[in-house]
């Protein structure tokens, strides 16, 4: 007879090396009576990977917290996000996109650029060296890319000013649409001289003891309102849910250039959005249950009621929390940075003790290949999504867009939030292979693309 499928779960412990158990059970032993999922998981590879838990929790029909998997995506293409938002009047800096340096036009750009994977996130593949000032080095540095992150790169004008993040908590700060202060990171002389002032991928590894937050920027009110209202923009025309993270750069005039978009924001401790939650009184456990909150209200869990027709206390939900647990940790060089943007055991450890303190049960779903038939034997309230997914463009979007499918409520956007014409504009310009130039004079582009299929990241 046929050996009953297994899976590996993710007990909520830690054991003596500070690791995660790692435990293996039959699918009929997987049958839980859980309402809700946390998801937490990045998903392994490729450019859909962040969007893979999502799409599956989705196709459970099982509630999850975060950004749906459309929306997570659409936000991992960076030259997709910067397609939609320069339609709103988003000040953007100029780039092209390119997956053979044979493509590149130099002209195009303004010295310095710089040289950034499309895909990627947690500042993979940006190093001081990113930063190109001599023309003659241009194309090798575009190669070399290319040859590390092969999907596609985007050479950007490098916007000389400094790193602004502005987090967003949708249960939070709601008199200001869940917008909350903006904050900076601060590099301390420890660091060692800079030549470029990017928050690059040394700064988030090997020396990110020398880095500190400052909560909040210091800005003009001018600055601030501008902020805002830029922030507020992104997350209304990609749909972000729950929580997020944008990244602008603000320049010696005090304009606003919009970088990037994280739909999928780092929960380790020492995160921004931690610091700018403080400022509106929330300890680091009540953003956990802020998300929680925003995804309970989109999903319309109800508070039961008794009998007698009073409000009780909420009943305990399960909470699926689904996740990518770093096990690889990331050299300075960029050598081993697949698990880059993964989260740290004691970060998912520090969220599932504040989802616990608040009544509800966990259910780790991390995100590997086997999490469809997990979640199809999992029933659960809500699923709590910081998942990257597995591989590909849109990896981010997976978790949710997988969700959608199986009608799982979860925190996060709605998969047709963006079913409109930036993706489609996106496809035609691909399949033409032609150099589109936006009309917009505050956000000029050049992208090109060869007719190549582009595989996983």
């Amino acid at each position: 007879r046929e050996e009953p499928l297994a899976a590996t779960v993710w007990y909520p412990a830690l054991n003596p090396d500070g690791l995660p158990e790692e435990t293996t059970y039959t699918w009929s032993e997987l049958t839980l009576d859980g309402q809700a999922l946390r998801d937490a998981a990045e998903g392994r590879r490729g450019r859909f990977r962040e969007a893979f838990f999502p799409a599956l929790f989705d196709e459970l029909g099982m509630p999850y917290t975060g950004s749906d998997a459309w929306v997570l995506a659409v936000t991992l293409d960076k030259r997709l996000t910067k397609l939609a938002l320069q339609q709103h009047g988003i000040l953007t800096p100029r780039w092209q996109y390119l997956e053979d340096p044979a493509r590149l036009v130099p002209s195009a750009l303004r010295l310095p650029v710089i040289v950034k994977p499309n895909f990627e996130g947690s500042s993979k593949g940006i190093t001081q060296d990113s930063v190109v000032e001599d023309p003659g080095r241009l194309h090798g540095a575009v190669a070399e890319a290319l040859r590390r992150y092969p999907a596609g790169v985007l050479v950007e004008e490098f916007v000389r000013g400094r790193d602004v993040t502005v987090p967003f908590l949708e249960a939070a700060a709601e008199d200001r649409g869940g917008v909350l202060q903006p904050v900076e990171y601060v590099v301390g002389e420890a660091a060692g001289a800079r030549r470029h002032a990017i928050y690059d991928y040394a700064l988030k590894t090997a020396l990110d003891e020398h880095v500190s937050v400052r909560a909040p920027a210091r800005l003009s009110r001018e600055e601030a309102d501008r902020l805002h209202g830029s922030a507020a923009t992104v997350l209304g025309v990609l749909g972000v849910r729950d929580l997020g993270r944008i990244d602008f750069r603000l320049d010696e005039e005090g304009r606003v250039h919009f970088l990037e978009v994280n739909a999928l924001p780092s929960l380790q401790p020492g995160a921004g959005i931690y610091a700018a939650a403080a400022l509106e009184g929330i300890h680091a456990d009540g953003v956990v249950d802020a998300v929680i909150r925003s995804a309970e209200r989109r999903w319309s869990l109800e508070v039961p009621r008794s009998r007698r027709g009073r409000p009780r206390r909420a009943e305990r939900l399960k909470v699926g929390l689904a996740f990518n647990v770093k096990r690889v940790q990331p050299d300075v060089g960029g050598d081993q940075d697949e698990e880059a943007e993964y989260d740290a055991p004691e970060t998912l450890q520090a969220i599932r003790e504040a989802i616990a303190s608040h009544g509800h049960e966990v259910v780790d779903l991390e995100a590997s290949s086997d999490l469809p038939l997990v979640l199809a034997s999992t029933p659960v309230d809500v699923v709590f999504n910081i998942a990257e997914g597995f591989r590909g463009r849109s990896r981010e979007s997976q978790v949710p867009a997988l969700l959608e499918l199986l009608d799982i409520p979860y925190t996060g956007s709605d998969p047709a939030a963006l079913s409109v014409s930036p993706p489609r504009f996106a496809a035609a310009m691909r399949r033409s292979g032609r150099s589109c130039v936006s009309g917009s004079p505050s956000a000029r582009h050049n992208a090109t693309s060869t007719r190549r299929n582009s595989g996983p990241a």
